[in-house]
């Protein structure tokens, strides 16, 4: 998975969550799976928001941008 296609599933649940379709829970566990590893080793996932990315720092997440969507 890259980080356009796992924009496109956060969209898509985000989606789905607005429509009651799923339940919070199933999209936090849905959007926690999400996860991106960029060429220098780093995990990412989608924030669970409308936008924004979260980076694993070792003991913890944190907000960050990627840089393959900076380019």
């Amino acid at each position: 998975m890259d980080f356009t296609q796992a924009d496109q599933k956060r969209t898509l649940l985000s989606g789905q969550l607005a429509r009651g379709q799923i339940t919070q829970e199933a999209f936090t566990a849905s959007i926690n799976t999400l996860r991106v590893t960029d060429s220098a080793g780093r995990t990412w996932q989608p924030a669970p928001s409308i936008t924004g990315w979260l980076c694993w720092n070792g003991t913890a997440w944190q907000d960050a941008t990627p840089q393959d969507l900076l380019a």
